[in-house]
């Protein structure tokens, strides 16, 4: 009865503009910001390159090293796929911080993106 509570609580604040249908939606709803965030991180100057940061996932977070980490799971999905998905996200939730979307994600030439690896 506690956790059903708990539940309730937390889905009042649930963001209803963003839709999660299926096993792939909860995986890209949870990882996406997180790949866009390491994006932002290297545009200030936080990180130089983005293997350096599905390195720190993969020491510092346990992330699984068969999948690469974060941002080569990110490129795996298709880049254009992820800066779209943002960039839709951000229409939809505009004063969260969370889909405030990369530079890099919003300049994409979708014909020819060069890594940063």
């Amino acid at each position: 009865m506690e956790m059903e509570q708990i539940v309730r609580n937390v889905s009042q604040g649930a963001k209803p503009n963003i839709r999660i249908l299926y096993q792939q939606d909860a995986m890209d709803f949870l990882l996406y910001p997180i790949i866009n965030e390491g994006f932002r991180c290297i545009e200030e100057g936080v990180i130089a390159q983005e293997n350096l940061i599905d390195i720190m996932f993969i020491l510092g977070f346990g992330w699984p090293i068969a999948t690469g980490g974060p941002m080569r799971y990110g490129r795996s999905q298709g880049i254009e796929k992820l800066a779209n998905t943002m960039l839709h996200w951000h229409v939809l939730e505009p004063k969260d911080r969370v889909y405030t979307v990369a530079e890099t994600l919003k300049n994409i030439d979708k014909n020819n993106f060069v890594s940063k690896m």
